[in-house]
């Protein structure tokens, strides 16, 4: 053993400079690297820290605001559902078709001043409005309309413009 010892140092005295040398340039190296990830360790603590801390707020309570405005968001789109369900609830009375006719009345007026107006459910129920323009007054009626029929006498006008309004698809 003392010979194998004795063998292994005389290398070492032989190659002595070469061993320092390649030494001391795995130890600049091994330097060289420390600082690089010195740097990058810095760098990542810097970003880290203005991460956390962006505005004066650190990151946990920037995820507790953010948790208040999805809740609050959830709210606001509860009751936005609530009440879309509410008018879908109610839709089918709303106006959602209409028909309108204008018409001459009297020949010696002139130009189509008068005109029936129905407006109608999605039932075909409503009104329909006429208006008689003559060159003395003008006269307005309302008339109920249940299915598309009046309990009233229609005239030929009024019954275009419910037969309009039946057709009319883009309001329904």
């Amino acid at each position: 053993m003392d010979a194998m010892l004795a063998g292994l140092l005389g290398w070492i005295q032989a190659f002595l400079p070469q061993v320092v040398a390649v030494s001391a340039g795995i130890s600049l190296f091994l330097f060289i690297l420390l600082l690089v990830l010195i740097a990058q360790i810095r760098g990542l603590h810097k970003r880290m820290r203005a991460m956390l801390q962006g505005d004066g707020v650190d990151l946990e309570e920037n995820i507790r605001q953010y948790h208040r405005q999805v809740r609050l968001t959830l709210e606001r789109l509860e009751i936005i559902d609530s009440r879309l369900r509410e008018i879908e609830y109610q839709k089918p009375g709303f106006i959602q078709r209409i028909g309108l006719v204008r018409f001459n009345a009297f020949p010696e007026v002139g130009s189509d001043l008068s005109f029936a107006v129905a407006m109608l459910d999605d039932r075909n129920d409503g009104v329909v409005i006429s208006s008689i323009y003559g060159r003395e007054d003008s006269r307005t009626f309302a008339k109920p309309v249940k299915a598309g029929k009046s309990s009233y006498r229609l005239t030929a006008e009024e019954e275009a413009a419910i037969a309009q309004a039946r057709r009319d698809v883009k309001h329904g």
